[in-house]
C-alpha cells in the first residue's frame, strides 16, 4: 500500500510541473541570454545589444533586446 502511495505522489508532483513549466513564463537560464546576445552581436550590421530577456512558455521561447544599429541604415535594411 506504501509503495502505491509514494508510486501516486511521485507522478502528481511530476504532473503538477510540466503543467506548471507550459502554463507560466519560466526564465531559460542565464547561459541561453548569454548566447543569444553573443548570435546577435556577431551580426555585421549590429553595433550594439543590451537589455536582453528571455521568457519560456510551453515549448516557445520569447526574447525581448535591444539592438543598435547603424543610425544612417534604414529600417527597412536593419536585422
Amino acid at each position: 500500500m506504501l509503495v502505491v502511495i509514494l508510486f501516486m505522489s511521485w507522478a502528481s508532483i511530476k504532473s503538477f510541473v510540466e503543467i506548471r513549466d507550459s502554463i507560466t513564463d519560466v526564465p531559460p537560464g542565464r547561459n541561453y541570454v548569454s548566447r543569444i546576445g553573443m548570435v546577435v552581436s556577431s551580426m555585421d550590421e549590429v553595433e550594439e545589444v543590451h537589455k536582453i530577456r528571455a521568457r519560456r512558455v510551453g515549448n516557445n521561447v520569447f526574447l525581448d533586446l535591444h539592438v543598435l544599429v547603424n543610425p544612417d541604415m534604414s529600417v527597412k535594411r536593419a536585422p
